[in-house]
């Protein structure tokens, strides 16, 4: 990961520009005052041969590549070090629409007639052109070559100073399209209402848009509507056509080759969707378009013009003065999206936010195909680049850069280390802990806690949730036995603690002899796996004490009561015979 930041280096305040391991955070080298790079160059295996498989021994090479002012930079993207530095011609603008091609526009002269087919006035910046005469030169990036002769794959004249508003490189096409003040309603009879009429100039504002061949320069085609568009850098181009999106709300679509309008879509959320609400920006994948506003993100169908889907970022009553159609208060999209791995990022933001910002910024991970949110996480941050699952993300509220993405993680189990009678019961336990860089030996938690859980550790939140309402969960482990014949037993499976990361459970070996307990978590879309063993012996029950028999006692009860009453009876009758003798 490459970043160009404004700090401290040596004391002195200077740009320094820091290579990032992406996975650890740890700064790899770093350069100041150097021309950053914008782009990478992959160089494929040469000098091979003919023999198949032969491309196997040699691998790509890559560097990062500045084209700044009139200067061609590489650097090795392993140790910053500058490999090559050549000049080239000054160009008004370059595009690097493809590895290890560029589309420059140069401008031969600045005192030339003004190009027939370009159009004078208006209001869209982006259609102003200036007078001269151009040329659209196709050069390669590829080698070491100082000689820029050398790597030109074409020039050829260019009727602007730019390459357009639109571009689509796989169809060779580019487009300008602006706002222009080319119907004048004032002698079209009243009574109408006009929110783009201009009652002081009587000038309705409309759309013009002009293609052209990026392979000979020639103007296709040319057309006007009566719609005006909300921004150029709300126009995109792809899968044949090129849409833009109007200040009436919806988007209108046009055949890239022809120009024939194909579609009005459906109006997007009123107010807050439009009018003149939402960011400056559009975006195509999947086979959608995506316009961000303050109400909803909303995918548009590329073939019907039909909404495909609407997300909102829903917060409490009265939090901010946004709404969606039903009145149901929203927090605002004003920035564009990034798209990668059928994944929309995309962060809360708004023209001119008052501070402190409401509790609702977010970032905003969405399916693309769905509309359903994935994911978000509190604070506002901005994503960054995308690369090998992993996706970067500046916030403005602490001054880091976040990465998201698969960590690893770590398993552990013990059992008891003495031998065990057999038949005697045992508790095994363990932990699964996360070994993210971001936060070493903390409990491993389930996707649905995953949030909480970031915003807690990172962004001082409650480890129950904003609202005090969240309990968190952990992730599974599978306990298995080996007994010595290595005949799996399955022991079952446990849920760790999410707020501990341990786990345990109750078991009772079933024979005698060595077992090998293996406690294996098999990871999810936010760890990797891990697993650990541990052992325990079971020997022989242990013997049954047998207590001997005792010898009852006589019961000499009776014989006892019997003695008794003889001496009551002897006692009895001496009586009466003393009586007698008297």
């Amino acid at each position: 990961m490459l970043t160009l930041l404004n700090g401290t280096y040596r004391t002195l305040p200077t740009n320094v520009w820091q290579c990032y391991d992406l996975r650890t955070g740890e700064v790899q080298w770093e350069l100041t005052d150097v021309n950053a790079p914008s782009y990478i160059e992959y160089t494929d295996p040469t000098g091979i041969g003919e023999v198949p498989g032969a491309e196997a021994a040699q691998s790509w090479s890559a560097s990062l590549i500045a084209i700044s002012g009139n200067r061609l930079i590489k650097y090795n993207p392993t140790t910053g070090a500058v490999t090559m530095n050549v000049s080239i011609p000054s160009f008004t603008t370059t595009t690097y629409y493809m590895n290890q091609y560029a589309l420059s526009v140069q401008t031969i002269s600045t005192t030339g007639n003004e190009n027939k087919s370009q159009h004078s006035g208006g209001t869209g910046s982006a259609g102003s052109a200036t007078a001269g005469i151009y040329r659209l030169i196709n050069w390669t990036t590829r080698g070491t070559s100082s000689n820029f002769a050398s790597r030109i794959i074409s020039n050829i004249s260019w009727p602007r100073n730019s390459l357009g508003t639109m571009t689509d490189f796989t169809t060779g096409l580019a487009f300008e399209s602006r706002e222009e003040n080319f119907f004048d309603l004032a002698n079209m009879g009243y009574p109408y209402v006009d929110i783009y009429y201009d009652n002081a100039t009587g000038i309705r504002y409309g759309n013009r848009i002009k293609a052209y061949d990026l392979r000979t320069g020639k103007e296709m085609w040319d057309r006007t509507d009566y719609e005006t568009q909300y921004s150029s850098s709300r126009a995109v181009a792809d899968r044949g056509k090129i849409a833009i999106a109007m200040k009436e709300g919806y988007t209108m679509c046009w055949d890239q080759y022809t120009g024939k309008l194909l579609w009005k879509s459906e109006l997007l959320e009123y107010p807050w969707d439009y009018p003149g609400f939402g960011a400056y920006s559009q975006c195509s994948a999947y086979g959608l378009i995506f316009n961000f506003g303050y109400s909803s993100v909303t995918a548009i169908d590329w073939e019907t013009g039909k909404i495909a889907w609407t997300y909102h970022a829903y917060t409490n009553p009265y939090e901010t003065p946004y709404t969606d159609a039903n009145g149901t208060t929203v927090t605002s999209f004003n920035s564009g999206g990034t798209i990668a791995d059928g994944k929309l990022y995309i962060a809360n933001s708004e023209h001119t936010p008052s501070w402190p910002l409401t509790r609702g910024w977010r970032l905003h991970c969405i399916n693309v195909t769905t509309g359903e949110g994935i994911w978000s996480i509190a604070s506002p941050m901005s994503a960054g680049a995308i690369a090998d699952g992993y996706l970067t993300a500046s916030n403005s509220w602490d001054g880091y850069m976040y990465v998201f993405g698969k960590g690893k993680s770590k398993t552990t189990v013990d059992a008891p280390s003495t031998a065990l009678p057999k038949g005697q019961g045992i508790v095994i336990r363990g932990t699964v802990l996360d070994m993210s860089p971001a936060q070493p030996d903390t409990p491993c938690i389930s996707k649905e806690s995953m949030t909480t859980q970031m915003e807690y550790l990172h962004l001082q939140q409650p480890i129950d949730g904003l609202y005090r309402n969240v309990t968190m969960t952990g992730v599974p482990v599978t306990l298995t036995a080996l007994d010595a014949n290595d005949n799996a037993i399955d022991i079952g499976t446990a849920t760790t603690s999410a707020y501990y990361g341990t786990f345990e459970m109750a078991w009772t070996p079933p024979s005698e002899g060595t077992y090998k307990i293996i406690a294996s978590f098999a990871g999810d879309d936010s760890y990797g796996s891990s697993g650990a063993s541990t052992a325990i012996s079971v020997g022989p029950a242990t013997s049954e004490i047998t207590i001997p028999e005792q010898i009852a006692p006589p019961d000499y009860t009776m014989a006892i009561i019997g003695g008794i009453i003889a001496v009551i009876i002897a006692v009895a009758i001496s009586t009466v015979l003393l009586y007698r003798k008297k």
